[in-house]
């Protein structure tokens, strides 16, 4: 009976060979790749519409923009405003983060405590069974 590590050896062994033997076949029927000629026989599809080309000076026309843009922006004190808000609401997310997180961590602590305590207690038990059971044995 072989191993299981032979088997296995074994099997990859005759695959690489059965791929190696497969290549040589491959390559001596390769067939020659045809001679490539130019362009391609068949007709155009259609009309080949030119693309338009321009020449000449580029002209900007003027739309309003800047009053547009002039309109559009805020100014520092709406931006100091809106800075304000953000940070004030960043501030209250952050705070009741904050205190979540320090909730969380307390009950975690008092969780392990008590976990720890239980732990020790189980100990304990396991410990006197122990020895219960081998005083019992000890005095058949």
């Amino acid at each position: 009976m072989s191993s299981p590590l032979f088997r296995f050896v074994r099997a990859t062994g005759l695959g690489a060979l059965a791929a190696f033997l497969y290549g040589l076949i491959r390559s001596a029927r390769r067939q020659p790749t045809p001679p490539a000629q130019g362009a391609a026989s068949w007709e155009p599809l259609g009309d080949e519409v030119p693309t338009p080309t321009r020449s000449g000076p580029v002209t900007f026309t003027d739309l309003g923009g800047s009053e547009v843009a002039a309109a559009a922006a805020p100014d520092d004190s709406q931006k100091q405003a809106a800075y304000e808000r953000a940070k004030t609401r960043l501030r209250t997310l952050h705070d009741a983060c904050g205190k979540q997180y320090l909730e969380n961590l307390k009950k975690g602590r008092e969780a392990s405590k008590a976990l720890g305590k239980a732990a020790a207690e189980v100990k304990k038990k396991a410990r006197k069974v122990r020895r219960a059971v081998l005083e019992a044995l000890i005095d058949k």
